[in-house]
């Protein structure tokens, strides 16, 4: 008897063993990987991080934090450092990381790191389209600030925009207002529901950063174009007619639904009712999502990708299991690695990564957007004209071809679009229902009303975010759907559906 149970406990604690060697396995770290593969070598590399702005640390292993990209620096031997905006920026920093700054950067902040970059400094920028409440970002604008030294030196920027991609027509029924306030009808308008989810695709492939990049995590044989998930972005503008800076775009989305919404707080704030205006909204076509320059005079070079989400914990270097080397989005951990190496002038890798294990949120596509409740009451006020304004813009060209090395020509060029709009002004009566909004961070509806209006219940009930599943690894259950529901204005009236 005694020996039988010998027995059965010798072969319990051999299953035991193997069962934990087996999650050890699954849940190795990225620097096991690194370690084993010819990883860029970082040695002696200052890499300083900015947190002076709102940014998110590399301290921070939440969902919202960027503690991956860190450790994935550390892992290849760079050295680094969080940056005092109160000092001069360090003469041994070899590259500025600004991951997704919330808030403008003060002028003196603008012109140390400019005097950085003029010295031949290295900046990987990550900018987004929305702050932490679900309202476009006030941080960066495009023409004032750090982008206007940007675009005047370097003809970079990242527009004032959010990225949308359009979906299917629903009907949102509105009530009408002549200019003196005078109620002047109703009727029901086709809206096309927009996501802030999309991918996106390879831009150039011989630019150092992009040049090997697979769209697989299990082998360096699959010859499957790499594809990125955007979550929400500003379309990056670039003007190519410096002639000592080279330009390169690295990832574009283009796609006949998605464009650049320039006034997304209205669309948000209306439950939904906003469409493309042409002259106004950044044009639907080729959009660059990130893009390089380098300055052949100084050697100052500078990156700058339009999501801030391409970075974080909980989206574009999320893992499964956690804290794991199993990155769910390989080709972005590995997008990572080599803009990192181009920055820090050394030769780039592209590793192959564990695969991923399966996550209670199947689906591997970024989650929906700003979504509309079900419940939805909308009234807008319209400048009674007869004829549409016409209102000249000056915009730069929206297209720019991709090719291997962008050399710039000597003049620059604007094209100067008329675009007749009617003027619409909105004003919103919200009525709510708890709904689940698929979105990372809770949208809020604006408490400004521009006007009252008749209120009436919408007859078709706005369609809820639904979140599409593909074939890729699984995407990470952390912080994917909120339920958190869209907060309302307060009723003028009550309505009935």
């Amino acid at each position: 008897m005694r020996r039988s149970f010998t027995i059965i406990f010798s072969l319990t604690f051999i299953v035991l063993m193997a069962l934990m060697g087996t999650l050890t396995v699954s849940a190795v770290s990225e620097d096991h990987f690194l370690a084993v593969q010819d990883a860029p070598d970082l040695a002696g590399k200052n890499v300083y991080f900015s947190e002076g702005f709102g940014e998110s640390s590399q301290f921070d292993r939440s969902d919202k934090g960027v503690s991956r990209y860190a450790s994935l620096l550390h892992s290849m031997g760079a050295n680094l450092f969080v940056l005092d905006w109160r000092q001069n920026i360090p003469d041994n920093a070899d590259l500025v990381v600004i991951p997704g700054p919330t808030k403008d950067f003060s002028a003196d902040a603008i012109a140390r790191l400019w005097v950085y970059i003029q010295k031949g400094g290295h900046l990987l920028l990550f900018v987004d389209a929305l702050d932490d409440k679900g309202n476009p970002s006030q941080a960066l604008k495009s023409e004032k600030g750090l982008f206007s030294v940007m675009w005047g030196d370097f003809g970079i920027r990242a527009r004032d925009d959010v990225m949308v991609k359009e979906g299917d027509l629903r009907t949102v029924h509105v009530g009408l207002v002549d200019a003196s306030g005078a109620a002047a009808g109703e009727k029901d308008i086709q809206a096309a529901e927009l996501s802030l989810n999309f991918q996106a695709s390879l831009a150039n492939d011989q630019n150092p950063i992009t040049q090997g990049l697979i769209g697989s995590s299990t082998s360096t044989s699959d010859l499957t174009a790499p594809v990125f998930s955007i979550w929400g972005a500003r379309s990056v503008d670039i003007d190519t007619s410096f002639q000592n800076n080279v330009i390169t775009p690295l990832i574009i989305v283009d796609q006949p639904t998605i464009y650049g919404e320039t006034n997304y707080a209205d669309y948000v704030a209306n439950g939904g009712a906003a469409e493309y205006n042409i002259g106004v909204d950044t044009p639907r076509g080729p959009l660059f999502v990130a893009a390089a320059v380098e300055n052949q005079t100084f050697g100052a070079k500078i990156v700058l990708v339009g999501d801030a989400d391409f970075v974080k914990n909980g989206a574009g270097l999320a893992t499964s299991p956690n804290y794991s080397g199993a990155f769910i989005y390989p080709v972005q951990a590995n997008f990572m690695v080599q803009a990192s190496a181009w920055l820090l002038e050394a030769k780039g890798s592209n590793f192959v990564f564990p695969t991923p294990a399966a996550t209670s949120t199947a689906t591997t596509t970024p989650t929906q957007g700003a979504a509309v409740s079900p419940t939805v009451v909308v009234s807008i006020t319209a400048s009674a004209t007869s004829t549409p304004s016409a209102t000249p813009t000056l915009v730069p060209s929206p297209t720019s071809t991709p090719s291997p090395t962008v050399t710039a020509s000597a003049t620059r060029k604007a094209t100067s679009t008329v675009a007749a709009t009617a003027t619409i002004k909105v004003s919103v009566t919200v009525e709510t229902s708890a709904t689940v909004k698929a979105s990372e961070t809770a949208v809020k509806a604006t408490s400004t009303v521009a006007a009252t209006a008749t209120v009436k219940a919408s007859s078709t009930p706005a369609p809820t975010a639904t979140v599409a599943a593909s074939a890729t690894p699984a995407a990470s259950a952390t912080g994917v759907v909120s339920s958190t529901p869209v907060a309302s204005v307060t009723p003028t009236a009550t309505a009935t559906p």
